[in-house]
């Protein structure tokens, strides 16, 4: 759902990075609903995994993600 990635991406400050749990506690979803926007978010390239959870990126970051060198 489109709508609650939206509301999932509005939770987390761009560039810090949040592991699960501290996601499950900021919006109060259950796991599974939570990875699952997590999953959508990361295909669309706004956020990313990184050691320790997922990562907000901010409109550059995503702006260059796809390019190739």
């Amino acid at each position: 759902n489109s709508a609650l990635a939206s509301q999932l991406e509005s939770k987390m400050a761009a560039g810090e990075t949040y592991d699960v749990d501290s996601l499950v506690s900021i919006t109060g979803w259950a796991l599974s609903q939570l990875l699952a926007e997590l999953a959508a978010l990361e295909i669309q390239g706004r956020i990313v995994r990184v050691p320790g959870g997922w990562l907000r990126q901010t409109s550059q970051q995503a702006r260059g993600a796809g390019r190739q060198c």
